[in-house]
């Protein structure tokens, strides 16, 4: 199987990119291709800001992305904060129409978006009904256990141009009837900050986190199941498996999903109990990076 690079007939040159950003969950993949399109002398950066980047509750993480330096073109504050379905389908209906205007305003010559995070429906559906093309970052993956699933293949088929991790995922994506110049076998772009970006050392880490990391470290990064209504087993045998852990424990706090609550609850009630346990709204992805490296484990479902 050959992959090509996109024919040019026909086609305008890419001026101005618009790339919509919702949370932690993404912006560390997008760092780096927003680094680069910043640089790129033909092409004109815009960022989208919305979500739960603007949710004090989730550590109003817009923060890292304005001291990375990237200006923001607009902020769609629109996470609903009810923490059930009904409040994410909320979202991505205050989502679509605040994104309306935004997009309208901005004028893109062509939408960035990522993955499978379930508000990225609405700026790939905005952006379908002005007619602005997509490119999407990541299609072809496969996850369990979620709604992500479903959300990713929607974007695929929602997009114009597909940028895959993997060549499995390149040969999904063509299998849901792409065209082979429009999918590109481009490797995914967080892996960029192993060999890009500078990681902090263990003694950087322990003073941006508090602690300080006497011996084995696990670590704890864990979801809702979007898929299952009931999760409380799932969760009574996650936090009874870390009460044999005799070591120091990070939680770092779920994603914005439906149950994510009740995930805190748990873990906040979990830190209180243990002094070697300790609990985190966010880190950015350098400290999150540098954590992986030094834990001697990590717990998680995504």
């Amino acid at each position: 199987m050959t992959w090509d690079v996109a024919p040019n007939e026909g086609l305008e040159v890419v001026k101005h990119v618009v790339v919509v950003t919702s949370s932690r969950a993404d912006y560390g993949h997008l760092f780096w291709p927003m680094k680069d399109i910043e640089a790129s002398t033909s092409l004109r950066l815009s960022v989208v800001v919305m979500g739960a980047h603007l949710s004090s509750r989730f550590g109003n993480t817009v923060k890292f992305i304005e001291s990375d330096g990237f200006a923001v073109a607009a902020r769609v504050d629109c996470l609903d904060p009810d923490d059930s379905d009904r409040g994410m389908a909320r979202t991505i209906g205050e989502a679509t129409t605040k994104l309306t205007e935004v997009l309208v305003r901005l004028q893109p010559d062509i939408l960035l978006v990522i993955a499978d995070r379930y508000e990225m429906l609405a700026p790939a559906s905005v952006a379908l009904a002005l007619r602005i093309p997509i490119a999407h970052i990541e299609g072809g993956d496969v996850s369990e256990g979620a709604i992500d699933d479903a959300v990713r293949n929607a974007l695929t088929k929602m997009s114009h141009l597909h940028f895959s991790p993997t060549k499995v995922a390149c040969r999904r994506v063509l299998a849901m009837g792409e065209e082979q110049w429009r999918v590109v076998w481009t490797g995914a772009p967080s892996l960029d900050h192993l060999r890009r970006s500078t990681r902090p050392d263990r003694r950087q880490l322990e003073a941006t986190i508090g602690i300080e990391m006497t011996g084995k470290v696990c670590v704890v990064a864990y979801h809702a199941v979007t898929l299952h209504r009931e999760t409380t087993t799932e969760l009574n045998e996650l936090f009874a498996s870390l009460e044999s852990w005799e070591h120091q424990m990070v939680f770092c706090f779920p994603n914005a999903d439906a149950g994510s609550s009740e995930i805190v609850r748990r873990a906040e009630a979990f830190c209180a109990r243990r002094v070697d346990a300790n609990l985190y709204v966010n880190l950015d992805h350098l400290t999150y990076w540098a954590l992986l490296e030094h834990a001697e484990l990590m717990v998680g479902n995504s």
